[in-house]
């Protein structure tokens, strides 16, 4: 099952070093569909981008006069909604949208 394959892949880059504390981690996880709806990982980011601008620039770019990409604004918005959440109320499950 794919959450079990992601789940082997995160606690391999994590190491084998049991955590202290309470420690929170954001990852992005690439995944493609196929014609059939199947899911296929394609790779696990542990440190994905935040970034909310279409810019054209790769580097130097300080963003002043790049427009914003409203995918991104919505679906970070919703993630960092989420982990605050989470982080806030610990053992109590995210309500259903």
């Amino acid at each position: 099952m794919l959450s079990n394959f992601i789940q082997q892949r995160v606690h391999s880059m994590m190491g084998q070093k049991e955590p202290m504390g309470k420690m929170y981690q954001v990852f992005g996880l690439d995944i493609l569909l196929d014609e059939n709806y199947k899911a296929w990982l394609l790779e696990i980011n542990d440190h994905p981008s935040m970034d909310i601008f279409l810019c054209k620039n790769v580097m130097g770019c300080n963003h002043k006069f790049c427009p914003h990409s409203q995918v991104d604004i919505h679906v970070k918005q919703k993630l960092l909604t989420d982990i605050f959440k989470l982080m806030l109320q610990p053992g109590k499950k995210l309500p259903a949208d």
